[in-house]
């Protein structure tokens, strides 16, 4: 199926979300010509899925031509974005990009008037026949969970069925972490509601789900699943800089692995000290599987 990378295009920002975990220190912005040198080296290292994170990309005014080099060497794209700079007319041109799919972030918080906005959107999307999908983000924290039936129901009514759950981690707002956290009881709770919707909803898991899922198979059947994390085996993230790292949730100057910009990704991965311990820090945690949180669930600023 081929390998992803989640590369952050930009480190900038037109909003100040609570939920948000990137407090990296300032770096430099790549050019289009040095993520197109990046594109084809990860390509030649079969990587087919590129996530484009930020920041927030809508800022870059060349996002469309990093797209449409990524869409030339036939990656599947995906687009996260707050919203604010997302309309109809953007849209058409992401469309035309060749981006495949573009998820807005709602945060933990479903408002009514953001919703039917981006509803628009989605009616505009299939009256024009466009091939991009909209899907929405949601940070499945305790404020969602309050309400989080009528919330799948009014996002499925407002045309989004295309759905990706993410779990509170350790954000910039310490504060917001500890309220918003779940114990595996309301997360039992949410996988309840969640096999009920997913008829009508496709839901898309955050990595950290799958650990999570695999935690209910050891409490609902006494068997523990595959409890494996692709984290520096079948995904990477790229910054803005074209440093790489295994995983975006972890420290990142411990487990920074090199460069792409000064060597390719070959060079960097082989024998590399900080991804081997890395790998070694996961599979200590994927032995010791009683446990309802991941590691990068757990990390903490203190």
């Amino acid at each position: 199926m081929g390998k992803g990378v989640n590369l952050k295009v930009n480190q900038e920002c037109n909003s100040n979300c609570t939920f948000c975990y990137e407090h990296d220190k300032p770096r430099r912005l790549m050019s289009v010509a040095e993520i197109d040198q990046i594109l084809l080296d990860l390509q030649d290292n079969d990587f087919r899925y590129l996530k484009l994170s930020g920041g927030e990309p809508l800022l870059r005014d060349d996002l469309n031509q990093i797209i449409q080099q990524a869409h030339l060497k036939g990656f599947k794209t995906q687009l996260a974005t707050n919203g604010i700079l997302l309309d109809k007319e953007r849209l058409v041109e992401l469309n035309n990009s060749g981006l495949n799919e573009v998820y807005i972030s709602l945060g933990s918080t479903i408002c009514i008037n953001e919703v039917q906005r981006y509803s628009d959107l989605c009616t505009y999307a299939k009256e024009n026949n466009l091939q991009i999908k909209i899907g929405v983000n949601i940070i499945t924290g305790k404020t969602f969970l309050q309400d989080m039936i009528d919330s799948f129901l009014f996002l499925a009514q407002n045309g989004f069925t295309l759905i990706y759950l993410i779990p509170p981690k350790m954000s910039k707002n310490l504060k917001w972490y500890r309220q918003e956290a779940l114990d595996f009881v309301d997360y039992y709770q949410l996988f309840k509601v969640i096999d009920h919707y997913k008829k009508y909803i496709r839901f898309v898991y955050d990595c950290s789900f799958y650990w999570l899922h695999s935690f209910r198979e050891f409490i609902e059947n006494g068997q523990v699943g595959n409890l494996k994390c692709n984290a520096g085996k079948e995904t990477f993230v790229v910054r803005c800089d074209g440093t790489l790292l295994p995983c975006p949730y972890f420290d990142q100057d411990k487990f920074t692995l090199g460069n792409l910009l000064n060597n390719n990704f070959k060079q960097i991965i082989q024998d590399n000290r900080q991804l081997a311990d890395f790998r070694k820090s996961m599979s200590e945690c994927e032995e010791s599987v009683i446990t309802w949180e991941n590691p990068c669930m757990r990390l903490t600023n203190e």
